[in-house]
This record gives C-alpha cells, sequence and structure tokens, in this order.
C-alpha cells in the first residue's frame, strides 16, 4: 500500500476504535491498527536512499538565495526530516560564508552544531541601499 492509503486506512480504523470501545470488541481493530503502523513506519522515501554525499551535493546546488531565511535553502533543509537536517549539518559549505541579512536569531540556528566557524553577514539598512555618488 501507498503510503496516504495507510494512513487513510489508519485513521478509519482509530475512527472505528473509538466507537466500539465501550463493547469490548475491539481486539481485531488494536491488532489492525498495530499492522497498519508497523507498515507506516516501513515506509523508506525513495530520496532517503540517496547516498548523503549525493544529497550534501543536490544542497549545495540549491543554495542560491544571497539573504537565506527559514524557508529558503538551506535553512529549509533542517526543517523536512531528521536525515536532512543531518546531512545539511554535516556539510560546511552550506554555511559557511552566508550572509544572513538582518535576522540575528539565523546566526543563533546557524552555529547550532556545526563543525566549522561561520561567517555571517549583517548589511546595515544604509549599506543595503548604496546612497548615490557613494563606492559602497
Amino acid at each position: 500500500m501507498r503510503f496516504d492509503d495507510l494512513r487513510r486506512e489508519l485513521a478509519v480504523v482509530e475512527a472505528a476504535l473509538e466507537s466500539v470501545e465501550l463493547s469490548g470488541n475491539t481486539s481485531s481493530l488494536v491488532e489492525r491498527k498495530t499492522v497498519v503502523k508497523l507498515q507506516l513506519a516501513s515506509v523508506v522515501y525513495p530520496v532517503l536512499t540517496l547516498p548523503g554525499e549525493i544529497t550534501s551535493e543536490i544542497f549545495l546546488r540549491c543554495t542560491r538565495s544571497k539573504y537565506p531565511s527559514a524557508k529558503t535553502p538551506p535553512l529549509l533543509f533542517l526543517e523536512i526530516c531528521r536525515t536532512w537536517r543531518s546531512i545539511a549539518l554535516s556539510t560546511p559549505a552550506l554555511w559557511t560564508d552566508r550572509s544572513t541579512g538582518y535576522d540575528a536569531n539565523v546566526s543563533k540556528e546557524l552555529t547550532t552544531g556545526l563543525a566549522v566557524p561561520l561567517l555571517c553577514r549583517y548589511p546595515s539598512p544604509s549599506s543595503a541601499t548604496p546612497k548615490s555618488g557613494t563606492n559602497t
């Protein structure tokens, strides 16, 4: 069964369990719920079967934003799943020499668990828009 089908079946089984709990005839539903949960736990996403080095390279090629936010790579990779978070945090090139815009909280998040120094640039509002006649 597909992941979505298993999720739907689990919801049906749980709803049925709630409706018959008072009757005491729940053993077959409890058993079915256990089987469906085991099947859900065994689902493997193809993207997670890639070697970490390949996934890391894909991550590097996805980071084009000059000012990353939590909704853009590389920070977005931290929110997908434990595997992607681990790969992203163990890829130093994702985190070195990145500009973080104006959000000081981003730099705190980036320094957590990194093995290499992180260079953060915080452009001031005056340097974000150069004044006419200046070389900034």
